[in-house]
């Protein structure tokens, strides 16, 4: 019902903007506003830009609905938002080549070579709470207040922790201060027997980045929910705490999730390699 309220809206404003070209020639468009393409393309065919935006104005705008209801209901916003016409067909042209304007998330920006559909799937499918989740999204988005992300936005100098003396990054925090290492040790062991490889073929990588592709689902499911806990774990607080502390906190959260009715469709049985020595 919304979508339709949306189109129609939509059909009646564009009729509105059709008839300011169309009656009143406006003359006085700003060239430089202009897509180079559309100006090309006048300039080949020899037509001014009026008679272009007049007479291809219902063609992209019928392209832009069969792009979705997100697309119609963008372009009413902006015209509803009092956007000039040639600022509207810019759009449109835009949006009927599948370019939406939408800026990307800064993370992509800095690792454009990882596959950040396969991360963001592994990260829903987790079987984990919502705070678990928040956890490992703010270390793959890195914005966990390390000294070298505040020193990276200008918002303190660089510095070391002070319970190791070492520079404050954010694989430091994960694998590397305190018992560090011995936990991912143990994580990578674990992980490797669900996998059917050996520790060393798994990357650190992976609590950053994890955009590995698994199979079965439910070995996915699994994997990735002990990573997940593995990063809530080291990003507490309290680095004093050891892979005894790990390993209760994993059987703790391992047995809440095996209470659940749908546990053998989320993780079937691979879990239980947390309790082998």
């Amino acid at each position: 019902m919304y979508r339709n309220f949306c189109v129609f809206e939509l059909v009646m404003e564009v009729i509105i903007v059709m008839s300011d070209f169309f009656i009143f020639k406006v003359d006085h468009i700003q060239v430089s506003n202009i897509n180079p393409i559309i100006l090309q393309t006048c300039k080949n065919l020899h037509i001014s830009l009026n008679f272009y935006f007049t007479i291809s104005l219902p063609f992209i705008i019928v392209l832009t609905l069969s792009c979705g209801p997100g697309s119609s209901v963008g372009i009413a916003t902006e015209l509803r938002a009092g956007r000039s016409g040639i600022e509207l067909c810019n759009t449109l042209y835009h949006i009927s080549r599948g370019e939406t304007g939408i800026q990307g998330m800064r993370i992509t920006k800095v690792w454009p070579t990882t596959d950040w559909n396969t991360v963001w799937k592994n990260i829903h499918c987790t079987s984990v709470p919502g705070g678990t989740k928040a956890a490992w999204y703010m270390v793959i988005h890195d914005i966990l207040p390390t000294s070298d992300r505040l020193y990276k936005i200008r918002m303190s100098p660089p510095g070391k922790r002070s319970n190791c003396g070492m520079h404050d990054t954010l694989q430091h925090r994960l694998i590397e201060c305190g018992e560090g290492p011995q936990i991912w040790q143990w994580t990578t062991q674990k992980l490797a027997l669900i996998l059917r490889t050996i520790p060393t073929r798994i990357p650190s990588d992976w609590l950053l980045r994890p955009q590995c592709v698994l199979w079965p689902p439910t070995r996915r499911r699994a994997g990735m929910w002990i990573l997940a806990n593995l990063v809530l774990f080291r990003t507490r607080p309290n680095q004093e705490l050891t892979l005894r502390d790990f390993i209760e906190l994993m059987q703790g959260n391992k047995y809440k999730l095996y209470q659940t009715v749908k546990r053998r469709l989320l993780v079937a049985n691979y879990l239980l390699v947390l309790d082998m020595p």
